[in-house]
């Protein structure tokens, strides 16, 4: 099970950028699986077989070359072992299927969770900068102000020392 920060906490952004570049890799990667899984299953319900073959526990085990990927095809020398064989297997490959599935949501929830977190945070910088922007004008406004005070004062001065 993945585990991230809760959204609350102090991370940097570099943390949530990367989260948010892994996420949609480790996505597209969980469900190009999920889907050879599915296809690996279709495959075993078609007969194209192309190569040679063993027999283990009366089974007969032949590989089968699909779009230059191997798989193995599964014959039994009862109708009933081939059933049981193949029922497990359907098993194991929906059980893997399942929780590939499960791996998926849990993802896309994750990632929407950061795509969340980004846009709050994302807001939080723009009104930040904003923020920044006016003090930094105001402070250019009292910067003038203050000079024309000096000069002002100067003025003032140079008046008081011609009269005195």
């Amino acid at each position: 099970m993945i585990q991230f920060q809760d959204s609350d906490s102090d991370c940097s952004s570099d943390i949530y950028s990367s989260c948010w570049i892994i996420l949609p890799v480790m996505l597209s990667a969980v469900t190009a699986e999920r889907d050879q899984l599915k296809d690996v299953d279709e495959l075993a319900k078609h007969k194209n077989v192309e190569a040679g073959a063993g027999t283990v526990s009366g089974i007969l085990v032949q590989v089968v070359e699909h779009n230059s990927c191997f798989y193995l095809n599964f014959h039994a020398d009862t109708h009933d072992g081939l059933c049981f064989f193949l029922a497990l297997q359907g098993q194991k490959l929906e059980s893997s299927l399942a929780e590939k599935e499960n791996c998926i949501k849990e993802l896309e929830s994750n990632l929407c969770e950061q795509k969340e977190v980004s846009n709050r945070q994302h807001n939080e910088i723009r009104l930040l900068t904003e923020r920044l922007t006016n003090e930094a004008r105001r402070i250019k406004l009292l910067e003038r102000e203050g000079d024309r005070l000096r000069s002002e004062i100067s003025l003032l001065e140079s008046k008081v020392g011609l009269q005195g």
